[in-house]
């Protein structure tokens, strides 16, 4: 696959994972880069997102939402405020990617928040379908939680440096 194709699919999945938990996409993509794993933001006005305090900022906030979501009152994921966040969240990570592989930081704004959008909605669905059949909200919780975090892991080591 073209490296330029992985990039875009790299800022996609990497919005997908955003909107399925909205701090493990940042996590996942700001410790990505602050390894050297998929390019370098030195050159780049951002280059904060690829440190190391960013990531572990973003790994520990990533731990708290883990952690969170299976709370009874945390609000729904499709309602304003948190798709607005994880609409952002996986903008930023789209650019940062594009911007780390020097390509479109816009196009990644758009891929990767567009992903988180539309996981956002098909993670809530899942989760709804799941409770309509009698399964147990916090095994589908941990489902998702595992896809989310495998799923950015296994899309960004196809960028490795």
């Amino acid at each position: 696959m073209e490296k330029r194709t992985r990039v875009y699919a790299a800022a996609i999945a990497a919005g997908a994972v955003t909107g399925l938990r909205s701090m493990a996409g940042p996590a996942i993509v700001s410790r990505s880069l602050a390894a050297g794993m998929m390019g370098s933001m030195q050159q780049t006005r951002p280059h904060w997102f690829g440190t190391k305090r960013t990531a572990k900022t973003l790994a520990a906030l990533a731990v708290g939402e883990l952690i969170a979501d299976k709370l009874p009152f945390m609000p729904d994921r499709t309602n304003t405020g948190p798709l607005i966040g994880r609409f952002l969240g996986g903008a930023i990570c789209g650019a940062a990617i594009c911007m780390a592989n020097e390509e479109s930081p816009w196009l990644g704004i758009l891929a990767g928040g567009l992903a988180a959008t539309a996981a956002s909605f098909a993670g809530h669905k899942i989760r709804e379908v799941a409770a309509e059949h009698g399964k147990s909200d916090m095994a589908v919780a941990l489902m998702e939680d595992t896809v989310a975090i495998a799923g950015g892991l296994s899309a960004l080591a196809t960028l490795r440096a």
